[in-house]
């Protein structure tokens, strides 16, 4: 099966963000028994636990090597997405063995986000934030403006996937 014959059985999350790592698995002639994707999951509280869940089923589905890292500053919740998922966990950004990830996936509250991105940008080739991308202005236009032309930034906004807001 194709990536987009697969898209809908999935899971119920997150519909943007398997849409644009679909069209990337695509984009880059994606050899999956080859080649291994590096995420790193900044937030693992109720959103990022939806990441998570929809980054196994894609690991599962297309047959993909996913090597998944969460930072969250929380140790409980920490404990508890190393126990659930099996992943490689950090408090920090700063703590992390590895400095190149193919993904970044930003799942924490805004007040906090613009930092994270921002911090992100060292080491990540694609960013997928979630909507909005600053609280003000002012935050969009910082993130804006330190973003390197070498790296992709997404901002997610998942309700124009939902029949009801389509219609």
């Amino acid at each position: 099966n194709s990536i987009h014959e697969n898209q809908w059985m999935l899971c119920t999350c997150s519909r943007w963000a398997r849409k644009i790592f679909s069209r990337w698995l695509e984009s880059r002639a994606f050899q999956a028994k080859e080649d291994r994707v590096k995420i790193l999951l900044i937030g693992g509280g109720l959103i990022g636990r939806e990441r998570l869940d929809a980054l196994k089923l894609i690991s599962t589905n297309f047959s993909l090597d996913i090597d998944i890292t969460v930072v969250d500053s929380n140790q409980e919740t920490l404990s508890f997405v190393k126990e659930k998922y099996n992943c490689t966990c950090a408090s920090k950004i700063t703590d992390l063995t590895s400095n190149s990830y193919d993904w970044v996936f930003v799942s924490t509250p805004h007040s906090e986000a613009v930092d994270l991105i921002i911090e992100s940008y060292q080491i990540a080739k694609n960013i997928l934030v979630e909507k909005p991308l600053g609280r003000n202005l002012e935050e969009c236009n910082m993130i804006i403006d330190n973003k390197p032309q070498n790296v992709n930034l997404y901002v997610g906004l998942n309700y124009r996937f939902y029949r009801g807001i389509n219609q």
